[in-house]
């Protein structure tokens, strides 16, 4: 299980980054959790994202805490999402979770090049977050003529959770 130490110390080095001028902040599960075996299964990389959730659901700083599992890079857009039964995390692409501070939504600048869909299947666990899937780069990658990433987002509103 994922101590709440390293949530709280993953967590605190966000607001400061955000109190520093940076509206989103990242790590891979491996640098939150250090000499943590990461998991392969996608239920117990959830469980990584409850644990960051809970923590942050105290902190006003914080709009929404998310895992994204990359799942790969296309030449093209692709406009159909993997089905969930099929997602895994794979050995060559890492999974991180992010923090959105308050202001990123409202001063995001966008010039993506993508493709967003939220899952509407069954999910195997539950509707407790809001999980979409997106294919897409960014300007600079797009002037490169470089792939499209994809990605599948497990979204924790913490609006949700606070008290």
């Amino acid at each position: 299980m994922a101590t709440r130490a390293h949530s709280q110390a993953w967590l605190l080095t966000a607001v400061n980054a955000f109190r520093g001028g940076i509206d989103v902040y990242s790590s891979h599960l491996g640098e939150i959790y250090p000499g943590r075996i990461i998991p392969e299964r996608i239920g117990a990389a959830l469980d990584l994202l409850r644990e960051v959730r809970d923590t942050a659901a105290l902190n006003k700083e914080f709009s929404r805490i998310s895992l994204v599992i990359p799942i790969g890079l296309v030449e093209i857009l692709d406009v159909v999402p993997p089905p969930m039964t099929e997602l895994s995390i794979i050995d060559t692409e890492v999974a991180a979770i992010y923090a959105f501070s308050r202001e990123y939504f409202a001063t995001f600048a966008g010039g993506r090049e993508e493709f967003r869909t939220t899952y509407v299947e069954p999910l195997p666990w539950g509707d407790e977050f809001a999980i979409e899937y997106i294919c897409g780069r960014n300007q600079s990658d797009r002037a490169r003529g470089w792939e499209f990433s994809r990605d599948v987002w497990f979204h924790a509103p913490l609006a949700l959770w606070r008290r």
